[in-house]
């Protein structure tokens, strides 16, 4: 289980599974998540078969510049240090050229990651890890706080990496933990902020995949304000985690998604509902039934925590069909998708 929430295994699998839609593959089809005793041996396993798919197929190569001293031309020559070289009686010309390499981020990034796992898993899985990478001997390791996620580029000859890059960022973001000394250690359990937004990724792709007439998505919310000159350029942005609408009906359900060590807050020693979050969802119906008009209602969704008092309400406010939620990501995954299911269900309806 997950230590902070008691969230099972096989329900992390199943949320990954529809964040990165690339463990629908028939490498993945037949991988049991109820084997797995914790998160490592779960997210090893993935990247052990990605991995070895890849191998497969070989691995991804880019153009890379190197500098070096060689018999012949190749590329453009250097002519300080080509005479250098001639005054030393060395019959070799100093080149910068591209060369074709494995040595690339993305290899690196497969490599690196998958060796940090390697304290936390067994030895079966050890010794498979260790097979694999005698495929990367000319693939350097790089410290993975240096990696900038944010700048890769996925075309047609790496697409097959995304999902593995995602799975090694998600692991760096939740799993990683930086020591005094500058290294990093293995936590015992997912950060929190990362699995907000495997939360969040993975409720959005849920209804992507099973209800594509109501349109899943992000959305940007305009202000509804009257203004003259640069009143809206102080606003912040207002961008929904999930949308979903039917246009044909006007009819649009926002969703926030919100996983929090505690889902109540305390006032007074009086447990309540999170006052921010309520006025920005709020704040998100009012605006978006301004620019769409028809049904506008909002859900705040919360993963469950062991609290005695969780968010389970429905009401309307000020117009507007409003409701906080728990969904437990502790029980078995039939039941966290009914509950999804009938969100939709009950709404649209």
């Amino acid at each position: 289980m997950i230590e902070d929430k008691c969230i099972l295994i096989k329900n992390v699998y199943y949320m990954l599974s529809y964040a990165f839609q690339y463990l629908k593959q028939s490498q993945y089809q037949n991988l049991q998540p109820e084997d797995f005793e914790n998160i490592y041996e779960l997210l090893s396993e993935i990247l052990i078969r990605g991995i070895t798919q890849q191998l497969k197929q070989g691995l991804y190569r880019e153009y890379i510049p190197v500098s070096d001293d060689i018999p012949t031309v190749r590329g453009r020559i250097s002519i300080d240090n080509s005479i250098k070289l001639k005054l030393q009686q060395k019959q070799k010309l100093h080149c910068d050229f591209d060369e074709l390499s494995e040595n690339n981020i993305f290899n690196q990034i497969l490599k690196s990651i998958s060796l940090i796992l390697l304290p936390k898993i067994k030895n079966d899985k050890k010794k498979k890890i260790h097979y694999l990478m005698s495929y990367f001997q000319n693939v350097e390791q790089i410290h993975p706080y240096s990696i900038h996620w944010n700048r890769l580029k996925y075309q047609r000859s790496n697409k097959n990496y995304e999902m593995l890059i995602n799975i090694c960022h998600f692991i760096v973001d939740g799993l990683l933990l930086s020591t005094d000394d500058g290294n990093y250690k293995i936590a015992n359990f997912i950060d929190e902020e990362r699995m907000h937004a495997l939360f969040e990724k993975f409720v959005l792709q849920y209804y992507r995949s099973t209800r594509p007439e109501l349109h899943a998505a992000p959305a940007g919310i305009p202000w509804a304000v009257q203004s003259t000159g640069d009143t809206l350029e102080y606003l912040p942005a207002m961008i929904t985690d999930i949308t979903l609408r039917d246009a044909k009906n006007n009819k649009t359900l926002i969703i926030d998604t919100k996983y929090y060590g505690e889902t109540m807050q305390k006032q007074y020693d009086k447990a309540t509902y999170h006052s921010n979050n309520m006025y920005q969802l709020l704040s998100y119906i009012k605006n978006k039934e301004v620019e769409v008009g028809g049904k506008v209602g909002g859900i705040l969704l919360y993963a469950k925590t062991q609290e005695v008092v969780v968010p389970n309400q429905e009401f309307e406010l000020l117009g507007n069909y409003y409701s906080l939620k728990t969904l437990d990501l502790n029980q078995d995954f039939e039941a966290i998708k009914n509950t999804l299911d009938n969100i939709a269900l009950n709404y649209f309806c």
